[in-house]
């Protein structure tokens, strides 16, 4: 099959300003990931439950992107209340876990990315099998989430 997309670069730049004393101590970092040819974006909520967000397999389908081709992974907790909790489940059945604030982001721009949890190696970005969330309040929480794969 040939394809009419045409591969582009992503550009993520993270941007902090704040003055100490009277002295800029602010920096812009700026990463950029070259052919990127697909991209898996979607708003959803999630409830108390843990409720899958993304899976990664070997195969590009419906709510599943290939694992070993995701460069970048951006999600936002958009609630304005709750917090979020995202749980990377891996082959190994070693899991790792992170808690979103509301209001905040959790980037990930390697699929060469390592995880330890509890004196055990998770694995890499590359062994993900799924990625879940679930709120961490009395009500479901809104996220926002980006997959980038070449």
């Amino acid at each position: 099959m040939a394809t009419t997309i045409t591969p582009a670069t992503l550009t993520s730049t993270i941007q902090e300003d704040i003055t100490l004393n009277g002295y800029a101590k602010g920096m812009t970092v700026t990463h950029s990931i070259i052919t990127v040819g697909k991209s898996y974006n979607r708003i959803m909520e999630v409830g108390r439950e843990s409720t899958p967000i993304l899976l990664l397999g070997t195969t590009d389908s419906a709510g599943q992107i290939i694992g070993d081709e995701m460069k970048y992974f951006r999600i936002t907790n958009v609630d304005d209340t709750n917090p979020l909790q995202i749980q990377f489940q891996y082959a190994s059945a070693n899991n790792w876990v992170h808690r979103i604030g509301p209001g905040e982001t959790f980037i990930l721009m390697s699929n060469q990315s390592a995880a330890n949890a509890h004196n055990t190696t998770a694995g890499t970005l590359e062994d993900i099998t799924s990625i879940h969330g679930s709120s961490m309040g009395e009500l479901g929480v809104e996220v926002e989430l980006i997959a980038i794969t070449v």
